[in-house]
């Protein structure tokens, strides 16, 4: 069974695979492999909140210093500075897309969802969807995609390897379905979106026999 190319293939349905896609659909075919069961992967499972500079009371350098202190060294300054920079905007960006954040009660609050302060914090800057966040942003990111027209998505599939041409260049991915059927996904571009840290190690490539059928 041949599959159909796509500009984009995507492996990983969490926040990151999510919303690439969507960023990317309006002019690219996409496909994205994720997990049969939602509950598989690490975004659902993020509770607190997100840390933008939202609030008029809140400034971006002071995010920044609060991020590279509580980093003990540990943090790239340019890296701390560019998310903390363009916090504000995705986070609109999830509001746009529909992410039902908790709304703020206080009618003399400055800002129009509820902040917490969490530690390492020197301000209220927590914009949180009551204690689910990552399950009402992967639940929204979802819906979002799956009325895309452009993005077809595939939760048959288990990745185990990388296609590649014959220059050595990435053009997709191979994997196996429920019936242990190989199944190839050919792509201009390949994105690993798996979280963590993503290693295919010793994977063997795909078998001719294998490629002729998938």
């Amino acid at each position: 069974m041949t599959t159909p190319t796509s500009d984009v293939l995507i492996i990983g349905g969490g926040v990151a695979g999510l919303t690439l896609a969507l960023e990317i659909a309006d002019h690219l075919s996409v496909t994205l492999v994720r997990p049969a069961q939602d509950d598989h992967g690490a975004s659902r499972w993020a509770q607190g909140g997100i840390a933008a500079v939202l609030s008029p009371d809140d400034d971006l350098e002071t995010h920044i210093n609060d991020t590279l202190i509580a980093g003990d060294g540990l943090c790239e300054t340019e890296a701390v500075r560019f998310t903390v920079t363009h916090g504000p905007a995705a986070i609109q960006w999830l509001i746009d897309k529909g992410v039902p954040f908790t709304p703020e009660t206080d009618p003399a609050a400055r800002y129009p969802y509820h902040l917490t302060r969490e530690g390492g914090h020197n301000a209220r800057r927590i914009i949180h969807a009551d204690d689910a966040t990552g399950r009402a942003v992967v639940d929204t990111l979802l819906n979002n995609v799956a009325q895309h027209p452009n993005i077809t998505q595939r939760n048959d599939l288990t990745i185990v390897g990388l296609l590649q041409d014959n220059q050595g260049a990435c053009r997709g991915a191979y994997g196996c379905d429920a019936h242990l059927q190989w199944r190839s996904l050919t792509a201009r571009y390949t994105v690993l979106a798996t979280g963590g840290a993503v290693a295919f190690t010793a994977i063997p490539p795909l078998p001719r026999q294998a490629a002729a059928k998938a």
